[in-house]
Parts: structure tokens; sequence; C-alpha cells
């Protein structure tokens, strides 16, 4: 921040105050690396380079080394994945409640089976008729956009008399 004198008046130019400023933003933004820094897993004094980088961090490093990192990782991306179970046969499907092959699905990612819970043919029904039914609601409201204004213009709202 600029310094003022008595007037309150500012005793740098705008270019030179907004240097400064940036001069001193930059001074705060910039993390402090250390040399070196502990690994929380390992325990493991380590050298700044064998850390991985956390813009949001104190020092701007992260916590583990990537060694211990990548193990983390792994560790946490086995459990939350799914048993790896060999499809069924056939599997009853949320919408019409029928048993029918697995190839009856559809793919889907992150399931347990990797299929859709509603067969292609209820997912077919399903999606033409969320579009029949925003197609209809497009219709009335462009109708009712339409009539609106048509029907002040032609006087069809006016009530006249000529006595």
């Amino acid at each position: 921040m600029a310094s003022r004198n008595k007037s309150g008046r500012n005793t740098q130019c705008r270019a030179c105050c907004a240097e400064q400023e940036a001069r001193r933003m930059a001074a705060l933004l910039k993390p402090r690396v250390p040399q070196t820094k502990e690994c929380l897993l390992c325990r493991e004094e380590l050298p700044a380079a064998a850390f991985g980088l956390h813009r949001g961090g104190v020092d701007g490093l992260l916590s583990y080394c990537r060694k211990c990192n990548v193990e983390r990782t792994a560790a946490r991306r086995k459990e939350r994945l799914p048993s790896q179970l060999p499809p069924p046969a056939s599997i009853v499907c949320g919408a019409c409640r029928k048993e029918k092959p697995f190839s009856g699905f559809y793919k889907l990612q992150g399931t347990v089976f990797g299929v859709r819970f509603t067969c292609c043919e209820c997912a077919a029904a399903l999606r033409s008729e969320r579009r029949r039914a925003a197609k209809l609601q497009q219709t009335a409201a462009s109708a009712s956009s339409n009539s609106g204004g048509s029907a002040e213009a032609a006087g069809g709202g006016l009530v006249t008399s000529d006595e």
C-alpha cells in the first residue's frame, strides 16, 4: 500500500504503487521450499525434490514423498474399486423387473457389474418418453408465447362498444 502525505494524497504514482503491490504479493505467495523434509509415512529425511508440489501447503510440498504417495494412492484405489466378480449370466432389469441376459444392458463404468440398471429396451423407452415430454413442453411454451402476443395485437383481449 502506498504511503500518503498529510493532505491524504499518495506519494507515488499509480504505476509505482501497482509495481510495489505486485512485488509484495509475489513475496507473500512465493512458497518457502525447505532444502530437506521429513516424510510423514516413512519418517525419512529426504531432499525437497523427492516430494511432489502442493500449492496449498505451507512449504509448497506434499506431506508424503513420491514413493510413499504412489503406494498410498495404489492402496486407496484398490480399496475403492469394486471386487472383480465375473458378470452373471442374467440380470433383473430395474424398470420392467424381467430377467434378461447380461448382453441386454448398456455398459456403465463405476457400477458393480459394469452395466446400467435398466435393460436396453427400457432405457430406449425412457429416453423417447423424456424427449416426447420435452417436445410437448417446448411446443406448449412457444404456443403460449405466440398466442399471447398475437391476441393482443389483433385486439382479442379488448372489449369495445360502438354506441
